[in-house]
Order: structure tokens, then C-alpha cells, then sequence
């Protein structure tokens, strides 16, 4: 049986891993919100057109939000190959 506990105002590395992660996956969506809007509003496309100054911004925005959210989220506790009495035994 492994208990795992996160425990709250605290960030892991896990947290900061998946932080980065977010901020990429924002900054992929940003830029493709960019890229259909120059799409359908511009008669030329060219990718020279997206503001990589907001991407950066809002990407980083997205991460710390994250990190943010990990960071005031309440303790969790997650059990595994555990049998059911054992649980039962825990939540007492």
C-alpha cells in the first residue's frame, strides 16, 4: 500500500513541471486564436501578423495561475494497492 500526500501552501517540483506545461499549452492556443482571427478578418495572411508579446504574457499568466491554484488547493491523499478494509481502516 503507498499513500501519497500533497499537502497544502506547498509547491513540488510535479507542480512547477506541470506549470510549464500549461504555459505551453496556453501559448499553443493563443496563437492559433490568433492565426483563425487574422484568418478571417485580414485579406493577406502572414504569420508575421501574431503579437508574440501577448503570447509570451498570457502564457506566462497561464502557469502562474496554475502554480497558484496547486498552491491553495486543500491536502490530497491518494492510496493505491490498498484492499478495501485498509481504506475503510484510513478514512476512521
Amino acid at each position: 500500500m503507498k499513500i501519497t500526500t500533497s499537502k497544502r501552501f506547498a509547491v513540488n517540483f510535479l507542480d512547477i513541471a506541470k506549470g510549464f506545461l500549461m504555459a505551453a499549452i496556453t501559448a499553443v492556443i493563443v496563437t492559433c486564436g490568433q492565426m483563425i482571427e487574422i484568418w478571417m478578418t485580414s485579406p493577406t495572411f502572414s504569420i508575421d501578423k501574431v503579437n508574440v508579446i501577448m503570447i509570451i504574457k498570457v502564457a506566462i499568466g497561464g502557469g502562474i495561475a496554475y502554480l497558484v491554484k496547486n498552491f491553495f488547493s486543500p491536502a490530497k491523499t491518494v492510496i493505491t494497492g490498498a484492499t478495501q478494509e485498509q481504506v475503510d481502516e484510513i478514512k476512521k
